[in-house]
């Protein structure tokens, strides 16, 4: 009898924050190029990440659920 596949997922969300500047550049000239990503503050990005991973269910380890 062929065994159960399992899945299980995640789902992260996860974020980031940068700033482009150039300290050889002016900061009008930083602001014209990089634009929002000048912020003095940083610019921010949200991602959000999942993953999933299947596999065979262990039959030696496997929980049995009862009603």
């Amino acid at each position: 009898m062929a065994r159960p596949i399992a899945y299980l997922t995640r789902k992260e969300v996860i974020s980031s924050c940068h700033r482009l500047h150039n300290e050889k550049l002016t900061e009008e000239d930083n602001k014209n190029i990089y634009g929002k990503c000048n912020n003095y503050w940083g610019h921010g990005h949200n991602y959000t990440v999942e993953v999933t991973v299947r596999g065979p269910v262990d039959s030696v380890t496997e929980c049995r659920f009862y009603h």
